[in-house]
């Protein structure tokens, strides 16, 4: 399994994440997990705008721009808007396209309000049917409790696996940012599903980690900072 600092790269997000959120304990025995399948990734989340903060999440990783035919409403729009938030937002660009949005960027680490959540939250259901955002900051947000296949069934994951040509250079291998992400070194896709095996996958290692509750739904951009 791979961790995955996503800031910079402009591949995986923003996205959907299926699975849990990462402190103390359960941040510590993620390490230990072997023989995980590609699609079960760990990132390490930048978020919170200038006062930044690390969240870390894993679990199935459900890109926006895998997934434009579960969309309406031209849904690279949303895609576009998001990236336009990530690191030195084009301020111009949100707030001509996407002003909702554009309230949203260089944060300094203060919990968006719920009028905040809920502009967030109309702006995404506009393209994407996606559950209520619960809580959260610049650039990470919990969904409210659901079961994840009511809104996500059928959705493409992100997997990221070592090129077999690179396999012996790159064995040892675990942390990946901007710099090594790419498709010299991995492939990346998005060729399976989000259904019932992998839901169950992800409820069983909860325990594992530590985790009691059952897996919940995030969303994640790029921090603008």
């Amino acid at each position: 399994m791979f961790f995955i600092s996503p800031l910079g790269t402009g591949v995986i997000l923003p996205a959907f994440v299926v699975g849990f959120e990462l402190e103390g304990s359960a941040l510590q025995a993620v390490a230990h997990l072997d023989d995980t399948p590609p699609w079960l990734l760990h990132l390490d989340q930048q978020a919170g705008g200038y006062c930044m903060s690390y969240p870390s999440v894993l679990g199935a990783v459900l890109r926006l721009k895998a997934n434009l035919e579960r969309g309406q409403n031209d849904p690279t729009r949303a895609v576009r808007a998001f990236k336009a938030m990530a690191e030195d937002p084009d301020m111009k660009l949100l707030e001509r396209e996407f002003p909702a949005l554009a309230r949203l960027v260089y944060t300094r680490g203060d919990s968006y309000s719920k009028t905040e959540l809920r502009s967030l939250g109309t702006f995404v259901r506009h393209y994407f049917d996606a559950p209520a955002f619960d809580s959260g900051i610049e650039a990470f947000v919990r969904c409210a409790e659901t079961d994840p296949l009511d809104w996500f069934r059928g959705w493409r994951a992100f997997s990221c696996t070592v090129r077999p040509e690179r396999a012996a250079e790159l064995v040892d291998v675990q942390a990946v940012d901007e710099s090594s992400l790419n498709s010299h070194n991995f492939l990346l896709d998005d060729t399976e599903h989000f259904e019932e095996p992998m839901l169950n996958a992800l409820t069983a290692m909860g325990p594992r980690l530590g985790i009691r509750t059952p897996p919940r739904v995030f969303f994640l951009w790029e921090n603008s900072d």
